[in-house]
């Protein structure tokens, strides 16, 4: 976990769709060197924003086809489970998505020493690069399909035909 950590990177944040407009989830974190390495970052605990996040996501999911099947696993790690490093709660999160997806995927950390700043654009909200193109899904609001959300929003919108779907999306 040598990756050094980016200030307004998806490593504390996500976005998820909303009845009229996008939605940031945002896990704060301690202030700490400017050069701080990934697995250094330490979560803060200061505010409140496990419950602002989970009542966001249930505000904008529990109408969905399959929020009450997953609700209680991102219950548990988001309200329940107390974590201290960023890296700590991003794998348990990364860990459950690929349990549901069935996904049988080993994550290795040791050997991940890629700098992700280089594809993603952080000034710009929501800036991807065009390395990756999601397929269309019926999502829970509105009537054009939002790219780029966090995979929350294709699991409880589409369930089991979630791990199709990415399959079917394009890296380019």
């Amino acid at each position: 976990m040598n990756v050094k950590y980016t200030k307004q990177s998806f490593a504390n944040r996500c976005y998820i769709n909303g009845p009229h407009k996008i939605e940031r989830l945002n896990v704060p974190i301690l202030k700490g060197s400017k050069y701080q390495r990934f697995s250094e970052v330490e979560i803060s605990y200061v505010e409140n924003w496990r419950q602002r996040n989970w009542r966001t996501i249930e505000n904008c999911y529990r109408k969905t086809p399959f929020f009450e099947f997953y609700e209680p696993y991102f219950r548990k790690i988001l309200l329940e489970g107390h974590y201290e490093k960023l890296y700590v709660l991003n794998n348990e999160v990364l860990s459950l998505c690929l349990k549901l997806l069935q996904w049988n995927t080993t994550i290795c950390h040791e050997s991940l020493n890629i700098d992700y700043s280089i594809d993603i654009d952080y000034k710009e909200e929501r800036k991807f690069s065009d390395d990756f193109t999601s397929k269309s899904y019926l999502q829970n609001f509105g009537s054009e399909f939002v790219p780029n959300l966090s995979i929350v929003d294709l699991l409880f919108c589409k369930g089991p035909e979630s791990a199709g779907i990415l399959n079917k999306s394009n890296l380019n």
